[in-house]
């Protein structure tokens, strides 16, 4: 015969507490400080320049993510770690082109479609571009928050503010 005991208001509400930082943990688990950048690589004439190769620079870290142009002139960067970046792109035959000053968001896609010119590959072109803060392609919005802000938010247990 099964008996049970009854469940004391104490162990419930440790119970209760227990699950809520289960779950607080795996939500932060979950967030990711990534964003994303694609693009199209073209000539003048805005043909497709296929296995151009294109290096973002993490100006911050100094970290280099290096990728070729698809047959179809695009490249992916799926997950780039937030913060500014410079971007160049080369292949034979065309001018090196650099961009500066690209800001990577948290869940945010970058669109930076670039455009070689023709030349020699000791020539480079180099352009300074200020990040948009307006994004026209979704309805998605990312914030990047400083620790100091997460630091000084109040932390609530079980509806009483706790002392800092």
């Amino acid at each position: 015969m099964l008996r049970f005991r009854q469940v004391t208001r104490y162990e419930m509400k440790r119970t209760q507490t227990t699950l809520f930082f289960l779950l607080l943990c795996l939500a932060a688990w979950a967030q990711q400080n990534t964003g994303s950048m694609t693009g199209v690589v073209t000539d003048p004439n805005g043909a497709v320049i296929p296995g151009a190769k294109v290096i973002a620079k993490h100006l911050p870290t100094g970290q280099e993510f290096g990728t070729n142009t698809t047959e179809a002139g695009l490249y992916v960067y799926g997950s780039l770690p937030v913060g500014p970046y410079e971007v160049a792109v080369e292949k034979a035959g065309f001018k090196k082109l650099t961009r500066t000053n690209l800001e990577i968001r948290i869940a945010q896609k970058q669109v930076l479609d670039l455009s070689l010119e023709v030349g020699d590959v000791q020539q480079t072109v180099q352009v300074s571009a200020e990040a948009t803060s307006l994004e026209t392609t979704s309805n998605m919005r990312g914030q990047n928050l400083s620790v100091q802000f997460m630091n000084n938010l109040p932390f609530f247990y079980g509806g009483i503010h706790s002392p800092r």
